[in-house]
C-alpha cells in the first residue's frame, strides 16, 4: 500500500500516525491526573449498621500499576486507627468504582457520584452470617 506513495506522502502518514499515538497517551495521562485530583483526600460518612457507623477513607495517592489504576490510603471507623488499604480503581466509561478490603477483611465497593460523594456497600461477616450495609462518604478535604 505504501509502495505507490511518494516519500513525502509516506513521511506525512508516519508523522500523523505518531501524533495520534502520542495524543492518545497524553489524553490517558490527563484523565489519570484528573481522576487522582478528584479522589485524593479525606472522605467521611456513615454505613447503615448499629455498630461503628461512622467511617473514614483517606486516599493518599492514585497511580497506574501494570496498566491498572491503584490508590493507596487508609480506611476504617472514624476516630480509630485507620489501617492502610490498597484500592483498585475501575473506570468504565464515565463510571468510577473503588474496590477495597478493609483492615478487618470486609469488602467495600464504592462508586464516585459527582466530584464529592462515594456511595456503595460494605460486606462483612458477623459470626457465621454475611451482612451487607449501605455506605455513603462525602469528600471533606
Amino acid at each position: 500500500m505504501l509502495k505507490n506513495l511518494s516519500v513525502v506522502e509516506r513521511i506525512l502518514i508516519i508523522t500523523v500516525a505518531a501524533l495520534l499515538i502520542n495524543a492518545h497517551g497524553l489524553t490517558a495521562q490527563t484523565t489519570d491526573d484528573d481522576l487522582a485530583k478528584k479522589l485524593v483526600g479525606t472522605w467521611e460518612g456513615t454505613r447503615a449498621t448499629k455498630t461503628s457507623p461512622f467511617q473514614t477513607l483517606i486516599i493518599k495517592s492514585v497511580a497506574r500499576e501494570d496498566g491498572q489504576l491503584v490508590a493507596t490510603g487508609n480506611y476504617g471507623t472514624t476516630d480509630k486507627k485507620l489501617p492502610q488499604v490498597k484500592i483498585n480503581v475501575i473506570v468504565n466509561g464515565t463510571d468510577v468504582v473503588l474496590e477495597l478490603r478493609s483492615g478487618v477483611g470486609n469488602d467495600v465497593d464504592l462508586k464516585l457520584v459527582g466530584d464529592n460523594e462515594l456511595t456503595g456497600n460494605i460486606e462483612a461477616m458477623r459470626g457465621r452470617k454475611r451482612i451487607h450495609a449501605d455506605l455513603t462518604l462525602k469528600k471533606v478535604s
